[in-house]
């Protein structure tokens, strides 16, 4: 565990961003997306903007500094906001990371790594073997893959940021299997893809492929509709609380 240097000020920011993110857990309940909402654990996660106020980016900058020390071609994948509600369950111990995943990088003697941090004085998590382990705020916690883990449930609501580290694909060009991941080439644009499933998925909407567009047209369908869908159910709950405000005022 390492004392962070962000100052106080910079965290309550931090935190500030993150309670923002409150209201959407009526929408997501709304729509029942057990990905990012856990009925049982009461906790919810939400992705955050590495660039999104000065605050965050200086509690980035000093996070990636420490990945560096620890691994040195680390980088910090998706950084997010878990939120847990009061009265939630404690989640099952386990490992952030598959199988598969961890086969990759056993051959070199690497490993995957976690990171919890604090935003609020009441955070903890399950660690097998060590039981409830407190993390202040503006303390991080890194624990690599071998650690197996559980979130705790919380008497209080509670945020706190969550991120996994990872490696550079220039630095780590491994397929599933271990062995050296050789790159392939668009046939229509000639750029290199390292994995198979990105090769395959830069092709289908390659601008130089005559199909590209109605391509793209195709893959962008859904999502245009999940994000009306999601404008819809925002707007509706605007109107709830439109509704409730003026029943307060009569």
């Amino acid at each position: 565990m390492i004392k962070l240097q962000t100052s106080f000020s910079d965290l309550d920011e931090v935190l500030t961003i993150a309670k923002k993110k409150r209201s959407l857990i009526k929408i997501i309940k709304k729509f029942n997306n057990k990905e990012i909402y856990d009925d049982k654990r009461l906790m919810a996660h939400f992705s955050i903007n590495k660039s999104s106020s000065e605050a965050v980016k200086k509690l980035a900058k000093e996070l990636s500094t420490y990945l560096k020390i620890i691994m040195s071609n680390g980088i910090m994948q998706a950084l997010y906001i878990l939120l847990s509600v009061e009265g939630g369950e404690d989640q099952l111990v386990h490992g952030d990371f598959d199988e598969n995943t961890i086969k990759k990088i056993l051959a070199r003697g690497l490993k995957y790594w976690s990171t919890v941090v604090g935003l609020m004085d009441e955070t903890y998590l399950n660690i097998k073997g060590y039981g409830k382990i407190h993390i202040p705020k503006g303390f991080v916690l890194f624990f690599d893959h071998t650690v197996l883990h559980g979130g705790c449930g919380y008497e209080k609501e509670n945020f706190r940021l969550f991120f996994k580290v990872g490696y550079e694909k220039k630095e780590f060009p491994f397929n599933k299997g271990g062995d050296l991941q050789i790159a392939r080439k668009c046939k229509f644009c000639g750029k290199l893809k390292m994995t198979r499933p990105a090769y395959n998925s830069h092709v289908l909407i390659c601008k130089e492929n005559l199909k590209g567009a109605e391509n793209r047209e195709k893959k962008n369908k859904p999502r245009r509709k999940g994000e009306k869908e999601k404008e819809k159910a925002e707007e509706g709950l605007k109107m709830e609380e439109s509704d409730s405000s003026s029943e307060l005022d009569k």
